[in-house]
């Protein structure tokens, strides 16, 4: 593992060749080394996590071309195989964020990746719901270090201010993987006639093959850290640390701290991370039942792959227009995270509202596409993750519980979909509607905390307290931020 010194006495040492460079010449090598890195580090980001959405989601394509009828689902089968992934995913997080603290964060998660794509090919030999439950089970525990580490690694390689639009980048690659997925089942799916394998056992395969190839190339070509980069030149490698510890950012380190750790327990902003998590998550089977959602109003599955697909574009929309709200308008992040979840809450009210009727299935439709709008408001919370957790430990709990937090809310989400409540499953909509407020509870406590601290910072460094003056150079990297008293929360 690269580890990165957090003594400033150090880094001043080891990194000072930059220190030759007039101010416009160190302004421009920084666009360059920023240039360098969005180029070599970010496609990397987008396309493993465009797998490790597309190889979840592929279930629920499956399901409408055959998958529950050659595996004999019956009841709540559906929902226990989907509910088994992030059981899987819950059970490893822990032993996972251990591991990217023993080694590198980048080589497990490529092994991580490779394990996932094998496991997910595995699938198209299962021949009834034990087998599928098992392969579900092993997929989550894979994939269980993914998210988790990329808000680490976003960390590793980018500044407090660069984040939210970074974490943006990858995160929709969760919507382009719903359009592009749900067009290749179109195509599996239209040349399943002809085809010696079923559709969805085909897709399977398919898609754990890409997976495996991607994960062996991650392990071989992406780099450790900023330090390690081959495509950096040695001022570039000083220019890039340089940049990254000027506003506190948390690097790599080895050690679990224990003061962190309870720090971290002990503060309300973790928890309300928590609650984020959850009243996210939980709402959101309904982008995986969707496919079914909609067949269940009437649509041929054709039909239902293509009326599925103005959901992730809505959401690709509402994600970006966040984006340029929130560079537009500073410290508005919770805000927006806020407004944003009024659009999934709106939908699921017209839903419950609605009768299932063939005259009401158009607003039914638009209202299940508005319940969606969830991925969005996932963007939004790990870039106040990101931005606002230091300390390598601190920030590694805090990404780890979130994701605790996603798994329980997609384990406990579609427990509430009951079969027997089919076409219109009332007790979901109706928990649907509650988790959303917690959500929302939970970016209203998150604003005010940050707000407040922000505050008070201000204040005592405007009185004459050296300590809370904002820091244009990190002292100790590997801090708490409730510790820099000198740091600035973007909320």
């Amino acid at each position: 593992m690269t580890i990165i010194d957090d003594k400033p006495s150090t880094l001043n040492q080891q990194y000072s060749a930059s220190k030759a460079l007039d101010s416009e010449q160190e302004a421009e090598l920084r666009r360059k080394v920023l240039r360098k890195t969005d180029l070599h580090v970010l496609p990397w980001l987008c396309a493993l996590f465009f797998l490790q959405y597309l190889d979840k989601q592929i279930l629920s394509y499956g399901a409408i071309f055959g998958l529950r009828e050659d595996l004999h689902f019956k009841g709540q089968d559906f929902s226990t195989a989907t509910t088994l992934f992030y059981v899987g995913q819950l059970v490893f997080e822990w032993p996972a964020m251990w591991a990217v603290h023993r080694f590198s964060v980048v080589k497990f998660t490529a092994i991580s990746c490779v394990a996932w794509g094998g496991v997910l090919m595995t699938a198209a030999g299962a021949h009834n719901f034990a087998g599928i439950a098992a392969q579900r089970f092993f997929l989550g525990a894979a994939e269980a270090v993914v998210s988790p580490a990329f808000v680490l690694l976003t960390s590793f390689w980018y500044k407090q201010e660069e984040h939210a639009l970074r974490t943006s980048i990858w995160t929709s690659m969760n919507l382009l993987a719903q359009i592009l997925g749900a067009l290749l089942t179109y195509g599996l799916g239209s040349a399943g006639s002809s085809a010696s394998i079923a559709p969805w056992r085909l897709l399977f395969l398919v898609c754990g093959g890409l997976t495996i190839v991607v994960g062996v190339a991650f392990f071989f070509f992406f780099p450790t850290s900023p330090t390690e980069a081959r495509f950096f030149s040695e001022l570039e490698k000083e220019v890039a640390i340089k940049r990254l510890t000027e506003k506190a950012t948390t690097q790599e380190h080895s050690q679990l701290d224990r003061s962190q750790i309870i720090d971290t327990l002990r503060d309300v902003k973790y928890w309300s991370i928590f609650a984020l998590a959850l009243g996210a998550c939980v709402p959101s089977f309904v982008i995986t039942f969707q496919s079914i959602l909609i067949k269940e109003m009437g649509y041929t599955n054709f039909e239902a792959i293509l009326w599925g697909l103005p959901a992730p574009a809505i959401q690709l929309g509402v994600l970006w227009l966040s984006v340029l709200f929130i560079a537009l308008l500073p410290n508005a992040r919770c805000l927006t995270g806020m407004a944003i979840m009024v659009v999934p809450l709106t939908g699921n009210i017209i839903n419950l509202i609605l009768p299932v009727t063939k005259q009401h299935r158009r607003a039914r439709l638009v209202a299940t596409w508005l319940a969606s709008v969830l991925t969005p408001v996932m963007n939004i919370t790990l870039s106040l993750v990101a931005s606002n957790f230091l300390g390598h430990t601190r920030k590694t709990l805090t990404s780890f519980t979130y994701f605790i937090g996603y798994c329980v809310g997609l384990i406990v989400g579609p427990q509430f979909w009951l079969s027997k409540q089919a076409p219109q499953y009332r007790l979901g909509l109706i928990m649907d509607i509650i988790f959303l407020g917690i959500g929302i509870l939970g970016f209203f406590t998150l604003f005010v905390a940050f707000r407040s601290q922000n505050k008070r910072r201000d204040r005592m460094a405007s009185e004459g307290h050296e300590e809370y003056e904002p820091r244009s150079n990190a002292i100790e990297v590997n801090s708490s931020d409730n510790a820099v008293l000198g740091f600035r929360y973007a909320y």
